[in-house]
């Protein structure tokens, strides 16, 4: 099966012991031999499960988060445990949760570790929210922006400030609410946009 979204996510029934998750503008393969992310970041809960990006291979026993982009993907094991092989891996590498590997943009394997924080974060968009702790309004706008079609258009005064919270992705009037209130942004709106000013 071929699962592609826009400004969705999508989460799939259980099909051969895995369930996939899909973030906004993703396009994944999926059979009962393998799961092959083409683009966007995808997070599949699977046992015995075969992940696959464009230079690294996964076996899965848990949930795995991956991303594949046009010049660098990654995977980050957020419960359970993988192995991993591609790309300069001679044997299969084993991923305990929390642990992330990336291939730059240069092909290099590089190796970092989340706590479990970190890994609420990453995952949070799974259930429709974001969670932002250092985003400055400028990044929390673009990442609402992937999700809806009504815009956030922060001006250059307020682009630089910072706002955390726990958010809607389908909610950008909410952003938009705690923006003004916190920030002391004001608010134009039309039909397509939010202007913060």
């Amino acid at each position: 099966m071929r699962y592609e979204t826009h400004r969705n996510i999508l989460h799939t029934p259980e099909q051969w012991r895995r369930k996939l998750a899909l973030d906004c503008h993703t396009r994944v393969e999926d059979s009962s031999c393998d799961t092959r992310v083409l683009s966007g970041r995808c997070y599949v809960s699977a046992y015995d499960g075969l992940v696959k990006t464009a230079n690294l291979r996964f076996v899965v026993n848990g949930s795995l988060l991956v991303f594949q982009g046009q010049n660098h993907e990654s995977g980050v094991v957020v419960n359970g445990s993988a192995h991993v092989w591609g790309r300069d891996l001679s044997d299969p590498k084993y991923l305990a949760t929390g642990t992330r590997i990336t291939v730059t943009s240069r092909g290099t394997l590089q190796f970092s570790h989340l706590d479990k924080d970190e890994l609420t974060r990453l995952i949070a968009w799974t259930t429709g929210q974001v969670a932002l702790e250092t985003e400055t309004i400028s990044e929390a706008a673009d990442i609402f922006n992937r999700y809806n079609k009504k815009q956030i258009i922060p001006s250059f005064r307020l682009g630089d400030q910072r706002l955390s919270g726990l958010f809607d992705l389908n909610r950008p009037d909410m952003f938009v609410q705690a923006a003004q209130s916190i920030a002391g942004a004001r608010v134009k709106e039309d039909p397509l946009h939010f202007y913060l000013e």
